[in-house]
């Protein structure tokens, strides 16, 4: 029901960023988006440097996580 391609343009988190997966389960009103960062470099937060990646971890799903609503009130 839900597209990776609509989380995208919502989102809208740049070129370096894209939504990978989304999960919905509407017994619990939840959606999981998985959203993977596919730049070759990224800013080193102690020196504010652009430093090239070159080895990464994945982390499954929900170790890495923030609620957020996004239903009217």
């Amino acid at each position: 029901m839900f597209s990776e391609q609509l989380f995208d343009l919502i989102l809208d988190l740049g070129d370096e960023w894209n939504v990978e997966r989304v999960y919905a389960n509407f017994k619990t009103e939840e959606i999981d988006i998985i959203i993977g960062y596919i730049g070759k470099e990224a800013e080193d937060p102690d020196t504010l440097e652009m430093c090239p990646i070159y080895d990464h971890t994945q982390i499954d799903a929900g170790v890495i996580w923030t609620p957020c609503s996004i239903r009217p009130t």
